[in-house]
């Protein structure tokens, strides 16, 4: 599963990797979502282009999907959640009237989330959990910020699960 994150803010990723994971070539994959019948973010379009995303990035990294006999299941799930922040002014701006303190204000942001769990279906074990997280206010920003999100998952993947793929 994994995640999203704010304007000019980056897409940060967590990643969890089971202790267990035997040294094992991986070559086909299949997604499902976590949820059935949730699109991811609410939205059928970004659930397309996620699934998409994933797909793309699985077989430029030499995988081939294969819905009916994978060795590797992909399983995803978003979230979002509604976040606000306090911004202090600067107490040295020129415009801040002498007259008064400044005023500090609320910001009110969504956090989304794309968490994506890297299953091997023969041991009925999830090998690799990425978390990607960041903020999102628009449907435009929500499709950049998954692509984001799953070119940075992959590449974690890439490089954290031994003989994957090698």
């Amino acid at each position: 599963m994994a995640i999203v994150s704010l304007a000019c803010s980056p897409v940060k990723v967590y990643t969890e990797k089971s202790d267990f994971v035997e040294a094992k070539q991986y070559q086909t994959f299949a997604i499902l979502s976590e949820v059935k019948g949730k699109p991811a973010f609410n939205s059928p379009i970004v659930e397309e282009r996620l699934q998409q995303h994933l797909v793309e990035g699985m077989e430029q990294r030499g995988f081939s999907y294969n819905a009916d006999q994978p060795d590797l299941i992909i399983r995803y799930n978003t979230d979002v959640t509604p976040n606000q922040r306090i911004i202090y002014p600067n107490p040295y701006d020129m415009w801040w009237p002498m007259w008064g303190p400044p005023t500090t204000r609320t910001q009110k942001y969504d956090q989304g989330e794309v968490i994506i769990d890297f299953i091997d279906p023969q041991a009925d074990r999830v090998i690799m959990r990425a978390t990607a997280v960041g903020t999102v206010n628009n449907p435009d920003e929500k499709q950049k910020k998954v692509k984001a999100a799953v070119d940075k998952i992959l590449k974690e993947f890439s490089t954290k699960l031994v003989n994957v793929n090698s």
